[in-house]
């Protein structure tokens, strides 16, 4: 299995984005059980598997602290998911409920309370 993450802050900066998206097209066009991840801050996050797109609300009344981490704590959380054969919907809300624990602190690990 193959999982390609993406940023969608980065994606959408990058001068080569034209380039980018036809790669993504044709290389998860040609494959299927291809995941596409796309994280998107406080927007949520977007998984696509087999032409269908499965969305993720951020969490809402958040204390942002500090983003550090953010991004590896949604990506464990959504391959703990996957892993576990939890549906994608779930697997992208356990990333997000990650993420959105570690924003809340200090540093990139969850510290337990």
């Amino acid at each position: 299995m193959l999982i390609f993450s993406i940023n969608e802050i980065y994606f959408k900066k990058s001068s080569n984005f034209l380039l980018y998206l036809k790669l993504i097209i044709l290389s998860f066009s040609k494959e299927i059980n291809k995941n596409v991840i796309i994280t998107r801050g406080a927007d949520g996050a977007i998984a696509i598997k087999n032409r269908e797109i499965f969305e993720c609300d951020a969490k809402s009344d958040l204390n942002l602290v500090d983003l550090t981490g953010a991004g590896d704590l949604f990506a464990a959380g959504y391959l703990h998911g996957i892993i576990n054969n939890l549906s994608i919907e779930k697997a992208l809300d356990y990333g997000t409920n990650l993420s959105s624990k570690v924003i809340q602190q200090i540093g990139a690990r969850i510290k337990n309370n």
